[in-house]
């Protein structure tokens, strides 16, 4: 005998969840529409197979009829007016022919009596089953709509779903029901590595051995950025603003063959001595450009799979751009930027990039994405410098993707 705990366990695992009254309605308006083929060459063919099957099947019919009358003998299509009957010389006077299978004839007795009409009904044999019936047959069950869907409703218990555990992460195929016409939004946090190309130009033919020096002392090192931005996605075009933060690092490394240095030796405040050494120096400085950004693009975004790529056009609108370090002035002596020498500007302008994002689902409503970038710097310097700089700063993006709705 079952425990009465296990016969409660065994009717709770067998129960049923009917289907809401409410899924019906909200699932109609998703539903795929059915394409619209206009097949009118299918329907006239279909027509006219269907209007020469059924005069095929009434000349067979009608020529079967008359040729089975004809062999039994009962009338013939043309019959003569006078008939002579032998015994007792009955006169058969055949009315007009009619189309009908009954016809009816008068019978003449001629036995000296007054005479008699009698009618007698000859029928032709036919067979008990025609050839073809023209009777409507039985319609077939009516298919019903997707809108009528709400019949079903009121039968219980024809429509159960059952209770399925679903592990988070799991990929689901079936058809999505949710408004692609709506906007989604989007948070994305990145870091990457930056690095920056650094081109010089000499606005003068006297600065040139200037700018010479430079690029021989000058060189470009490893940086990064990282940033924050928001973004909205509507079918397959994306929009996306934020704030972003990007160190370009560069060194300065110089020295010279022969340089003299002077040094006070001073105790209790009194100058002791005065040492002078002569030799060469090899110096190494540290060059920080620092760019504070907002970036704005817009983009097209197009599904592979489970994964999207999309391509970005864009420009970053500078807030504010500090720097730290020095250069070679044009006597070849080391000066700090900008105090004294000014070279740079704080604000910086526009500067233009492009982008190419790849992005993969790495858990519900959470994405992973790399994006490799260019920007442009086409201002860095101030405009009485003598000598222009530009930079190209190609960078690769790691972040996240939150899908906010």
């Amino acid at each position: 005998m079952k425990h009465w705990l296990d016969e409660i366990k065994q009717r709770e695992l067998a129960k049923k969840a009917e289907v809401p009254s409410q899924l019906w309605q909200s699932l109609i308006p998703h539903l795929p529409k059915a394409k619209n083929k206009n097949n009118y060459w299918l329907i006239l063919l279909m027509s006219g197979i269907f209007v020469g099957g059924i005069g095929a099947a009434l000349m067979v019919y009608q020529n079967n009829s008359i040729s089975e009358i004809t062999a039994n003998g009962a009338y013939k299509n043309t019959v003569d007016k006078t008939e002579s009957v032998s015994g007792n010389s009955i006169e058969l006077e055949q009315s007009e022919v009619k189309n009908s299978i009954n016809t009816l004839k008068p019978i003449k007795y001629n036995n000296g009596n007054r005479m008699q009409k009698k009618t007698q009904e000859v029928t032709a044999p036919i067979e008990s089953t025609p050839l073809v019936s023209l009777e409507s047959q039985e319609q077939p069950n009516e298919i019903r709509r997707a809108d009528e869907v709400s019949t079903l409703e009121r039968k219980k218990g024809d429509l159960t779903f059952d209770k399925v555990k679903l592990n988070l992460g799991d990929p689901i195929d079936c058809y999505d029901f949710a408004n692609k016409k709506k906007p989604k939004y989007f948070l994305e946090i990145y870091v990457g590595p930056l690095y920056g190309f650094q081109r010089l130009k000499a606005s003068q033919a006297e600065v040139s051995e200037w700018k010479n020096r430079r690029e021989d002392t000058e060189s470009n090192r490893l940086s990064y950025l990282a940033g924050i931005r928001t973004g909205v996605m509507y079918r397959n075009l994306i929009f996306k603003v934020g704030f972003e933060y990007q160190q370009l690092y560069g060194q300065l490394n110089y020295e010279k063959s022969r340089d003299t240095q002077i040094i006070n030796v001073i105790q209790n405040n009194v100058l002791v001595r005065t040492d002078t050494i002569t030799g060469r120096t090899v110096a190494k400085i540290h060059n920080y450009h620092r760019v504070y950004q907002i970036p704005i693009s817009i983009g097209y975004t197009r599904r592979i799979n489970k994964n999207s790529i999309s391509l970005h056009l864009g420009a970053a609108f500078n807030l504010r751009t500090t720097h730290k370090g020095g250069i070679l002035d044009g006597n070849n002596a080391f000066q700090r930027f900008n105090e004294p020498l000014e070279v740079y500007k704080s604000r910086i302008g526009i500067s233009p990039f492009v982008s190419a994002q790849w992005t993969g689902k790495w858990k519900p409503r959470i994405n992973y994405f790399i994006e490799p970038s260019v920007q442009f710097y086409p201002k860095m310097n101030v405009s009485n410098f003598p000598i222009r700089e530009k930079n190209i700063s190609p960078n690769l993006k790691f972040g996240l993707q939150f899908l906010l709705r």
